[in-house]
């Protein structure tokens, strides 16, 4: 799993060059070629419109029991077919 702290919903577009390292108890293991950056960037889409949760029903009776969790949102933009909403 790769988690990027702090960055939440970036811009449409493609980062600048960056170094990649890591670390273990404080020793770095191993570390890119610092003299270039090529090949090191992240290209992303645009921004989701936004969704508001306008209602969650669930029916669990017991633990570990199969139970049915309902979502109902509420969406500035036409959800698709091909889209899905991930949580």
């Amino acid at each position: 799993m790769l988690t990027i702290s702090e960055v939440s919903n970036p811009d449409e577009g493609t980062t600048e060059g960056f170094l990649i390292s890591t670390t273990f108890d404080g020793l770095t293991l191993d570390e890119t070629d610092e003299t270039t950056l090529i090949g090191r960037t992240i290209t992303t889409k645009a921004k989701a419109s936004d969704i508001t949760v306008s209602s969650i029903s669930f029916d669990p009776q017991n633990i570990s029991e199969q139970s049915t969790y309902t979502f109902k949102f509420i969406t500035t933009d036409s959800i698709t077919s091909s889209m899905s909403i991930l949580f």
